[in-house]
């Protein structure tokens, strides 16, 4: 919890280059993305519903402890202790039993939190600066003393009610405070269940998701590709852009295991035109405004290289050059666009010979050339950007004055091993050229599932909690149950009731009370995993298939913590019950 608390106060947005973003530590920032603001709240409830399900634990077990104290309280009654004595007494204890519990956890959420940064992939690298602060911990001190109250309440109220002459007049066990305390306990076990299967719900969707995101379709081959951004922007370069690029170009193409060298950004990634574009819809010279894609600045060879297919249309003519006094990032006269932009822009005709410009040219009031699309190309995702809908893209030619160039590189090695040796190839061309870390497909792939991957693993762990807490619970209730019924089910015995039904009426009390819960909890599950959609891919919130494993393995669990107290009450001594009583 403290964890997951100290997220929101510690993680702001940090600039990158266009096309790229990340995130990293800083304390007192709090410029969290919405989707990883919603996976902040979905870990807080996964924890809060934890924490529910240990503090109805609690409850029980303290019920439970009252019950059996109850001749106790009544001696104490009578020798002149009052009843809110008697209440203080109990609340005490339920505190005091919170604020163990709370000072234990710290020390294990401080382990867990070493164990997390130690195992974090390389894409959440700013976890390494997540630390537990005094705020978080008194936070922490705060909700512990909060459920020992509210939890160690209702065993406190029913100590305190209790009429001492009544305790100590009863011979028979039951009553109406029976019956009400085995209510309230059997609702506190309904509300566990309920809980378990929400956390079991919402992991389940999370890794039906990621098994789906690994399965993607890419729209292009990751497996042999590396990427390095060069800047060649400096006073070094100014007037030799085109003879440096063109260099570090056949340097790259002359490595040994090398197949394919284009000028292009990892697919996925793009260069954000923020001002739009321009598209004539059709031949009346109509024009709809495109306000945000991503434009991909590339040289002919470039969806050979990463394998992406020309699904309608040609590449570009090879004998345009761009030329060395236009924009910086002008588009060529030539470009292609992907699936999606097609889909949009033109979803009844044909795109092959429309024309696009750019929108809001600068300086203001400056007016584009248009620019003729020649082709269609399949779309490229990628699994960080979950949904169904590929990014709308443009592709153009190289500018011959771009200064900071994209290279991407096939080779026939793996692409980890490939990258230090590229990285050095580019950077002996020219003393001044500067490359930011190499990145091959493989690990740009890794790095793409880490977030998805590392919030299944933790909500998994929480719904594996919650389901042991559970099954303990289970069996403590139907347990509890069996003991107070001790003499009931003698008598049964004794007048010749089979095994098979006293099994029946014991396990039948742990199915009815599993039942009740996966009905709350399946109708809680269907309005909570709403919250999951934009974490999830190719899987509805609803899945039946999700939803029906998960009632099954909860009814399995509730059957198998039945069965144990159900076997112990077959072995009871009708004679020892009945001398007992």
């Amino acid at each position: 919890q403290a964890v997951a608390a100290s997220l929101p106060d510690s993680v702001r947005r940090e600039e990158r280059p266009r096309g790229q973003t990340g995130v990293r530590v800083k304390r007192g920032q709090d410029f969290l993305s919405p989707r990883e603001r919603r996976a902040v709240q979905v870990l807080f409830a996964a924890v809060g519903a934890l924490l529910l399900i240990a503090c109805a634990n609690l409850a029980n077990l303290l019920l439970a402890r009252a019950l059996a104290r109850q001749r106790e309280f009544a001696v104490r009654c009578a020798l002149g202790a009052g009843r809110g004595r008697i209440m203080q007494q109990v609340l005490a204890e339920s505190v005091s039993l919170a604020l163990a519990g709370g000072v234990l956890g710290v020390g294990v959420a401080w382990l867990a939190l070493r164990v997390i940064v130690a195992l974090r992939p390389p894409a959440l690298d700013h976890l390494a600066d997540v630390r537990l602060d005094p705020a978080v911990l008194l936070w922490c001190l705060g909700v512990s003393v909060a459920t020992g109250i509210l939890f160690g309440s209702a065993p406190a109220l029913f100590a305190g009610a209790q009429v001492a002459g009544d305790v100590l007049r009863r011979e028979t066990r039951g009553g109406s405070q029976g019956r009400t305390s085995r209510r309230v306990r059997s609702a506190l076990m309904v509300l566990e269940i309920a809980a378990s299967l929400v956390l079991l719900v919402g992991s389940g969707l999370l890794v039906r998701s990621f098994t789906a995101l690994q399965r993607m379709p890419l729209g292009f081959e990751p497996h042999g590709l590396v990427y390095a951004d060069v800047l060649l922007g400096g006073r070094p370069f100014r007037d030799r852009r085109v003879e440096i690029r063109d260099a570090i170009v056949g340097r790259l193409r002359s490595l040994p295991g090398v197949t394919g060298v284009a000028i292009g950004v990892m697919p996925g990634k793009a260069f954000v035109a923020y001002g739009g574009l321009e598209a004539e819809t059709d031949n009346a010279g109509h024009t709809t405004h495109v306000p945000l894609l991503g434009t991909v600045f590339i040289t002919r060879d470039y969806f050979q290289v990463a394998r992406i297919a020309v699904v309608e249309g040609r590449l570009p003519d090879s004998s345009i050059v761009m030329p060395t006094n236009g924009p910086p990032l002008g588009m060529s006269p030539e470009v292609l666009v992907n699936r999606e932009f097609a889909r949009r822009v033109w979803p009844h005709g044909r795109p092959i010979g429309a024309r696009v410009r750019e929108a809001g040219g600068f300086p203001a009031g400056r007016i584009e050339p248009w620019s003729t699309v020649v082709g269609v190309v399949d779309d490229t995702r990628m699994p960080e950007v979950h949904g169904d809908v590929a990014a709308v893209q443009v592709y153009s030619l190289v500018p011959r004055r771009l200064g900071d160039v994209p290279i991407i590189v096939r080779t026939a090695m793996s692409g980890d091993a490939s990258a230090p040796m590229i990285k050095h190839a580019i950077a002996s061309v020219h003393p001044a050229v500067f490359v930011r870390p190499t990145l091959s497909g493989d690990t740009y792939l890794r790095n793409g599932l880490a977030p998805t991957r590392f919030a299944m693993a933790l909500i998994t762990v929480f719904a594996v909690l919650a389901v042991v807490l559970a099954a303990v619970g289970l069996y403590g209730v139907i347990a509890y149950g069996v003991s107070q019924r001790t003499r009931e089910i003698g008598v049964r015995v004794a007048l010749g009731a089979e095994p098979n039904t006293v099994m029946r009426l014991v396990v039948g009390g742990g199915v009815r009370l599993a039942a009740a819960g996966v009905v709350i909890g399946v109708a809680v599950a269907i309005a909570v995993t709403r919250v999951l959609e934009s974490m999830l891919y190719a899987v509805s919130p609803a899945d039946p298939l999700t939803f029906g494993a998960v009632v099954l393995l909860i009814t399995a669990i509730a059957l198998l913590a039945s069965y144990v107290p159900a076997r112990r009450a077959l072995r009871i001594d009708p004679a020892d019950a009945l001398r007992a009583d």
